[in-house]
């Protein structure tokens, strides 16, 4: 897993941790789908807030129906197939770990969703036009150094809607599931250098 400086230190290292600690693959269901997901690729098994988000994530797109959708950092690629499943038309994920993509990849095509869910390996990826949203939690990670990694990429954000997960959203990793702030940001300005 690259790129993890703005998680370092409390609970963004014990989760870390958990999630480097699974030597094998894994398969999971997510909104009644089966997914696998290999070694070193985000497990949402060890922070059940990833699902409260996913469940967020696919209300947005069945309201939006959006015909093309971007996701950045997309690991199993879950999310991506999801938003397929769930209105978007053609899906684009984006991953800094080949890992990641070759996961991503292999869970497009157990869902048979190569004509409409594309991976590509990026450490950023543009878009020139449409909506960009992702998700951010303060309680997983650093809010300072994330809003120094926007301001380096001349990134304008707009939080869109916060969630704080509940008890009843906690399936998994008790410290990180109850009570975990998520925020829905969309990039509202990209200033290229």
């Amino acid at each position: 897993m690259e790129e993890i400086d703005y998680i370092r230190g409390g609970l963004g290292d014990k989760l870390l941790t958990q999630i480097t600690s699974i030597q094998e693959k894994t398969t999971i269901l997510i909104q009644g789908k089966s997914f696998v997901i290999y070694p070193n690729v985000f497990n949402p098994i060890v922070y059940s807030a990833t699902l409260y988000f996913t469940r967020s994530l696919l209300q947005l797109v069945q309201h939006i129906k959006p015909q093309h959708m971007l996701e950045l950092g997309t690991g199993a690629g879950y999310n991506a197939i999801l938003g397929a499943f769930n209105g978007a038309t053609y899906v684009t994920c984006t991953d800094v770990s080949q890992v990641a993509v070759n996961n991503a990849q292999e869970n497009i095509d157990n869902h048979q969703l190569g004509n409409r869910v594309t991976v590509i390996r990026s450490d950023f990826l543009v878009p020139d036009r449409g909506r960009a949203f992702f998700a951010f939690s303060t309680t997983l990670a650093s809010m300072e150094q994330f809003s120094d990694v926007a301001a380096k990429n001349n990134w304008k954000l707009q939080l869109v809607n916060e969630y704080e997960t509940t008890v009843g959203d906690d399936i998994g990793f008790e410290e990180a599931g109850a009570g975990a702030q998520l925020g829905i940001y969309e990039i509202i300005e990209l200033k290229r250098n």
